[in-house]
């Protein structure tokens, strides 16, 4: 009875995770290990095609997260997703055959809760051309010029396609419509 008690007040609580994540707390990381670790890879191996090379990509994300610690945000749901940026920059850089940009990293730290539904909701809502464009760029880890090349549309189509795309998603995350709620469940 006394001992679930304790293991309970040593795991950070969510509103609690952040503090004792950037002060070092080994439970705090095992926490995110547990909850966004399986994610991280998964997402690397998706990128990378290759089982090693998806362990370390995601490694040493964490490396990078634990490093930069003090730039954590407050909440378990968004170090994971600081986690996943950062695993899939360290895979696409891994894929282009690039040295991994640890100090790039803190922008990547997500600031404020997101409308998960608005940026799905305007997700659906882009043209198809605009979606698979945006859809090879992050899931794929596509440059412009392999984007132009595997949808055989000229590099600027590209960017316009995929600039109109990122600008329908930013405004629909910043600026939900009335009435929804935020939804960070993860």
């Amino acid at each position: 009875m006394g001992r679930s008690g304790t293991t309970e007040s040593r795991t950070p609580k969510n509103s609690e995770f952040g503090p004792a994540f950037r002060a070092g707390g080994i439970t705090a990381a095992d926490q995110l290990l547990t909850a966004y670790g399986p994610r991280a890879y998964g997402l690397a191996r998706a990128i990378l095609e290759d089982d090693e090379a998806a362990q370390d990509a995601a490694s040493d994300a964490l490396r990078v997260l634990l490093e930069q610690r003090d730039a954590a945000p407050d909440d378990l749901a968004n170090a994971g997703r600081w986690w996943l940026n950062v695993t899939r920059q360290a895979a696409l850089d891994r894929k282009r055959g690039r040295l991994h940009d640890a100090d790039s990293t803190r922008e990547l730290v997500p600031g404020a809760a997101i409308d998960l539904r608005a940026g799905q909701s305007a997700l659906l809502a882009l043209p198809a051309e605009e979606r698979d464009v945006l859809s090879l760029a992050y899931q794929d880890g596509l440059t412009v010029a392999e984007l132009a090349r595997r949808l055989k549309a000229p590099v600027p189509v590209v960017v316009v396609r995929l600039r109109d795309a990122l600008t329908a998603i930013s405004a629909a995350i910043a600026f939900p419509e009335a009435g929804t709620t935020t939804d960070n469940a993860e």
